[in-house]
């Protein structure tokens, strides 16, 4: 019985094997249908996104060069602020605290509208962490569906590109009219008989800032972090209290502090505040003298600050 049925087979091989073949195809032609009819209803799922929020996805997608991960993403980082708000794709990654609430009262207010520059940005930012991970599937869905909001952040800090460079400056962030620059970077200054190029700039708090401050002095001024970075404290040969806020990219230089605020070894997010301002060390008044330096091929280099103070002023 055997040998009948290997001799029938032998002799209907190519029968068998032609009839494999088309079984395969089939079976290849089935799921790729699945796919994309999985394809078309993830594509169908963007017209359910707003308008914007889509556009931004689409942007983004495309520059980072991302299929699908940012919609995936969608709705599924959902911060400690909102965390009772399940789905509609309002998550911490895609938009601020700030915004939310801004949202919500739109539904109330019909004349507010939400501004969605910020959901853009971070989009972006998002789009970036994402392409950094080179595929590794697990890691981009703990990225995002992990619902620890500071574990998200810190990803969204420490991987993002956006987010290491410096951005405003230490007394007002993002506002440019809470301080005054008393001396700028390169200008060749001479104190105390000494003939020197000034490597930073100083700056102390501006009439605005007293004026939304009543009864504060200047040693009262906090200084924060415009980048985040791990934060290094020491005192300089003169004397002067410093801290250095150091990132992958980057690293601020702030001096003549009269306290340190941040913790030795910590790492500042941006905004946390570094120091308050000083006159310790060579100093001849209460200001902070500040350094940024980018990272080169062999060391730090100095560069001008003053381009990311006043980062906003023509926007």
């Amino acid at each position: 019985m055997k040998a009948v049925v290997a001799l029938y087979l032998w002799k209907h091989k190519w029968k068998i094997l032609l009839a494999l073949l088309f079984s395969c195809l089939f079976v290849m032609l089935g799921l790729e249908a699945i796919a994309l009819q999985f394809t078309a209803s993830q594509r169908a799922e963007i017209l359910n996104i707003s308008e914007a929020h889509r556009l931004c996805i689409e942007e983004s997608e495309d520059e980072f060069n991302i299929e699908f991960e940012l919609l995936a993403s969608y709705g599924k980082v959902i911060s400690d602020f909102d965390e009772e708000y399940v789905g509609e794709g309002i998550g911490f990654l895609e938009i601020s605290e700030e915004d939310w609430q801004a949202y919500l009262e739109s539904l109330e207010d019909p004349e507010l509208e939400l501004d969605y520059e910020d959901i853009c940005t971070n989009y972006d930012a998002l789009a970036y962490t994402l392409s950094l991970l080179e595929g590794d599937s697990d890691q981009k869905i703990e990225l995002y569906t992990y619902p620890n909001r500071e574990e998200v952040l810190e990803w969204y800090e420490r991987y993002s590109g956006l987010m290491l460079i410096p951005y405003g400056n230490p007394l007002g962030l993002e506002r440019v009219d809470l301080m005054t620059i008393t001396s700028g970077y390169n200008v060749v200054r001479t104190i105390g008989g000494v003939r020197k190029v000034h490597k930073g700039v100083d700056f102390v708090p501006s009439t605005t800032w007293f004026s939304e401050n009543p009864g504060l002095t200047a040693e009262q001024s906090i200084n924060r972090a415009i980048l985040p970075g791990e934060v290094n404290n020491f005192v300089d040969q003169y004397g002067a209290l410093c801290t250095y806020v150091t990132n992958e990219q980057y690293r601020t230089l702030y001096c003549h502090c009269s306290a340190h605020l941040a913790e030795q070894g910590s790492y500042a997010r941006y905004g946390d505040p570094i120091c308050f301002m000083g006159n310790t060390g060579f100093s001849t008044g209460t200001h902070t003298h500040m350094a940024v330096y980018e990272k080169g091929l062999i060391g730090w280099n100095l560069i001008d600050p003053t381009a990311f103070f006043y980062i906003n002023l023509d926007e």
